[in-house]
Formats: structure tokens, C-alpha cells, sequence
């Protein structure tokens, strides 16, 4: 049988055989609970095995080692942030919790340490944030599954009001408060710390109240292999868990994929007919070279548009690499997600892949791919991964924005905004713009390539002023990546 605990220790501290890391989509370090994790698992070690896994989309889970810790397993969900309750935060909120338990599972575990999902610096509402925390965990538990689940809680206020949804949750359903003097009196108990070294046998050690599945016998799903992602639900559910997807040549499986791949699309007011062509065109702007821009946007060979971002025909990338090492895969991923927002039945084929790892197996590209020739069956465990697999990892962020637009809307839909009426927002100083989250990387994007001063005058004016000057010919702000930047502004703002 399995049971629900709320206890107040730290999840670091649980001597479970999985702990769950209140993850971001990018697997990093973070504050609260994932810091604590990292640092206690190892910093450079967990840091690792996330960056070879890469990424991991909202609702969804992915799978570690412990390392240092006293758990087997550390399980990293990316719950939702708070925009209102309106745009599908209680499903995936849910759905991070059904997916970790799922994955705990898979890997044949018997026990598993929670946080209390989201309730930190993404803003959920605490007492919401419990209600779909037991609920989940209460509907696992139900399917016959068996699993000693506790949630780790060091505040008080938040263990008392875990318990009392607990306690609602048990009374409703008739369930007697195994382990406590009764369902009125547990939440009072709840600031007693529980002693010795995190083992989570027996009833709850400080007398709080304690779910016990009724006899539901049920055998772990079977033993899994870390690194695998959880998969979720839906219309494109995808492949099983565990699964990892290559794709390289356009003539190859999930050929789509691949930047080379001929696939018109229009991107902040210019046509291109591959993303190789809108990859390469963005990177020797940036480096003022007018005439190879002209020469990428005449060919349909996408070997010779790399040819004409490489070294011996683009030598200034020299004195541009820092800014484009530093912004490359979010100016590649514009072009990656209007290229499938444009494209329906790659759209199709991307969300078919579920929750799989998407691999580029190029056996010399370390930067965008995984190092990895698809013909070598070595590509198929990420611990052999010689790359960093960029593309992989914009593919699978592009494949969940996407979903949940779909989800959200009914479609998916691109508006070219290049030559909007400006919106209030584009009004606004830079330097007042940039200082709301969302716009940040956008406004970066552009203005990192600028000399320091020239950046600075261009903080002090509004993108609607700048867009007039360029428009009337005035060579004092670069051109390359404005139009860009307005797009990527106005589909945050028109969202």
C-alpha cells in the first residue's frame, strides 16, 4: 500500500529512494530548494547530468542520480508559474507531480520526497499548491500504485496548511487519520521537527496526519534508466518514456528537424526557405557583412549559406563570437519556432515526439549537435554525448511552447509584426522596457552587439523613435536584429 506524509524536515535531509528538485525548463541551478540540492547532491556533478539532459518542459520530469544525497534518484519537475490560474496552471502543476511519481516508478522506487511544487518564487498560491499536490499524489496512489510519499516542509505556516488539505482530502473520502490523535488536532503538531536520519518508515514521527491507500496492491512499472523524461498527456502524447529521438540529414528519419531542411517560413518581415538560411543571414549581419547577406538570401544550397558563416568566408566573426556565443540559441530559436508555427505537418511531427529527447546526431558539430554520428549506436545513451546539442534543446523548448499554445488556443498561429503601428510598450524608454523580465533578453539580443556608449544612447531612446530612424535612413543604430527585437517584443506583448 502507499501512503501521503507531510513532515518537517529538509528534502535534502529524506532518506527516500527518489527526491524531487523544484526544477526550471533549463535544468539550472537555481535558489530555495534547487539550490540545496545541487549543493548538497555535488554542485559540478548534478550540474553536469542536467546539462546532458538539457532541457524539460513545464509539467513535465526528468531523472538523475543522487549522487551525494541520500536518495537514489533525483527527479527535477518543472512546475508552472503563476499568471492567474487561467492558462493551464493547475494542469501542469498536476502534471508534475503525476509525471515524477510515474518516472519514481519506473525506476523502481518505493519511496519519494516532494516540495511543495511552484509555491516558491513561481508565485502559486500555497493553499491551491497543496490541494493539487495531495490530489495528484492521492489519484496515483489510487490507480493501485505503491509508494511511501512524504512532502519535506521546514515552514510552518505551510506545513499546517498542507495538513489541514490532507485532512480535508482523508475526511472526505472517509479515510481515518492513521498514525494521529485525530484530524482536528494534527495540524497543531505541526512544528515539531522530525529526529533521527530521514528514514521514512512508520507513521508520521510528530503525530500529523498520514493517507493510507486502502490495501492497493500494485507493482512498480519496472526499472527505468536516469536521464529519461517523464511523458505527458494529451492529444500528441508521443513517445514512451525513456525515449531518445536522433535526427541529422534532411533526408533522414525526423529529417524536419534539421536546420538543412527545406521549409519557407517568414520571420519578422523577411522570407527564408530553411532556418540554416535564418541562422546564418542573422550571424554575418550582426557582423556587417551586407554582401554575404545578400549572397545567403540568392542560394538554396544550405551547405554554401554555412559556407558563408564559417571562418575563411566570414573572418569578422572574430571580433562578434563573444555576443553571438552568448545569444545564439535564442536567436536560432526564433527562426526554429516561426519555421514550425509556419509548417503544419512539421508541427505535426514535432509534437508527435512527446516528451522524447531530441538528439542532433552531427558527428563534428559539438556545439549544436551531441558529437555523435546517427550511424553510431553510441548516440543512443546521453552519458556518450560528446556535444552540447543546442538544437536538440531548441527543438524540445520550441515543441513545448508550442504544445501549450495549441492547448491554450485551439492553434497555433504566427503574425508578422515587422511593420506594426507601434503598441505601448514600444513607446516606452529602452531602459524602462528592459526592466520588465520578459522584454529583457529580447532588448539584450539587439543591443549587446552596440559599443558600449552607443548602447547606452540607445537605452536612453524608445523603440518606436530608433524604428523611425532606420526607416529614414539613419545609419547611428545598427539594423541588423531591430526588426527581430520588435517581433519578438510584440508576440510577448500581444500574448
Amino acid at each position: 500500500m502507499g501512503t501521503i506524509r507531510i513532515l518537517k524536515i529538509s528534502i535534502t535531509d529524506l532518506a527516500a529512494d527518489a527526491v524531487v528538485n523544484a526544477a526550471n525548463e533549463g535544468l539550472s541551478p537555481g535558489g530555495g530548494v534547487c539550490g540545496a540540492i545541487f549543493k548538497a547532491a555535488g554542485f559540478w556533478e548534478l550540474r553536469k547530468a542536467c546539462k546532458a539532459i538539457g532541457f524539460c518542459g513545464t509539467g513535465s520530469a526528468v531523472i538523475t542520480p543522487g549522487f551525494k544525497l541520500k536518495a537514489k534518484y533525483i527527479i527535477h519537475a518543472v512546475g508552472p508559474r503563476w499568471k492567474g490560474g487561467n492558462r493551464g496552471e493547475p494542469e501542469l502543476l498536476y502534471g508534475a507531480y503525476m509525471n515524477s511519481l510515474k518516472l519514481a516508478a519506473e525506476n523502481g522506487c518505493s519511496s519519494i520526497g516532494f516540495p511543495l511544487i511552484s509555491a516558491g518564487i513561481f508565485g502559486y498560491p500555497a493553499e491551491e499548491a497543496w490541494q493539487i499536490a495531495i490530489k495528484a499524489c492521492k489519484d496515483f496512489l489510487d490507480e493501485g500504485h505503491e509508494m511511501d510519499i512524504v512532502f519535506a516542509v521546514l515552514n510552518v505556516s505551510m506545513i499546517q496548511l498542507g495538513r489541514h488539505a490532507l485532512e480535508e482530502m482523508m475526511a472526505g473520502d472517509g479515510e481515518p487519520a492513521q498514525g494521529a490523535a485525530g484530524l482536528k488536532g494534527a495540524a497543531a503538531e505541526a512544528g515539531e521537527s522530525v529526529s533521527g536520519d530521514g528514514n521514512l518508515a512508520g507513521p508520521a514521527a510528530d503525530g500529523g496526519p498520514v493517507y493510507v491507500a486502502g490495501g492497493l496492491k500494485g507493482p512498480a512499472a519496472g526499472a527505468g534508466k536516469p536521464g529519461a523524461v517523464a511523458q505527458g498527456a494529451g492529444k500528441h502524447a508521443g513517445p514512451q518514456v525513456g525515449e531518445i529521438i536522433g535526427f541529422h540529414l534532411p533526408t533522414e528519419p525526423h529529417g524536419c528537424f534539421s536546420n538543412w531542411h527545406p521549409s519557407a517560413f517568414t520571420y519578422a518581415g523577411r522570407s527564408y526557405n530553411c532556418a540554416e538560411q535564418y541562422m546564418m543571414l542573422q550571424k554575418v549581419a550582426m557582423g556587417r557583412r551586407g554582401d554575404l547577406v545578400g549572397k545567403i538570401m540568392s542560394s538554396s544550397d544550405p551547405a554554401f549559406m554555412k559556407a558563408c558563416g564559417g571562418k575563411e568566408r566570414f573572418p569578422e566573426f572574430a571580433s562578434i563570437k563573444d555576443v553571438w556565443d552568448r545569444h545564439s540559441l535564442h536567436i536560432v530559436k526564433r527562426g526554429v519556432k516561426a519555421k514550425f508555427m509556419q509548417n503544419p505537418e512539421m508541427l505535426e511531427e514535432l509534437l508527435s515526439t512527446g516528451s522524447a529527447l531530441l538528439a542532433e546526431c552531427a558527428g563534428k558539430d559539438t556545439v549544436w549537435g551531441i558529437g555523435i554520428n546517427l550511424h553510431d549506436p553510441g548516440w543512443k545513451q546521453v552519458e556518450n554525448w560528446r556535444g552540447s546539442n543546442n538544437l536538440g534543446r531548441i527543438l524540445m523548448e520550441v515543441r513545448e511552447e508550442l504544445w501549450r499554445e495549441m492547448r491554450e488556443n485551439g492553434a497555433v498561429q504566427y503574425t508578422d509584426y515587422r511593420d506594426a503601428e507601434p503598441i505601448p510598450v514600444w513607446k516606452l524608454p529602452v531602459l524602462k522596457l528592459k526592466r520588465f523580465p520578459q522584454y529583457y533578453r529580447a532588448v539584450h539580443v539587439y543591443a549587446d552587439q552596440m559599443p558600449e556608449q552607443l548602447k547606452q544612447d540607445f537605452f536612453r531612446c524608445n523603440p518606436a523613435d530608433v524604428e523611425e530612424m532606420l526607416l529614414g535612413g539613419s545609419g547611428t543604430f545598427p539594423a541588423a536584429g531591430f526588426f527581430e527585437m520588435k517581433q519578438e517584443v510584440y508576440e510577448i506583448a500581444m500574448r
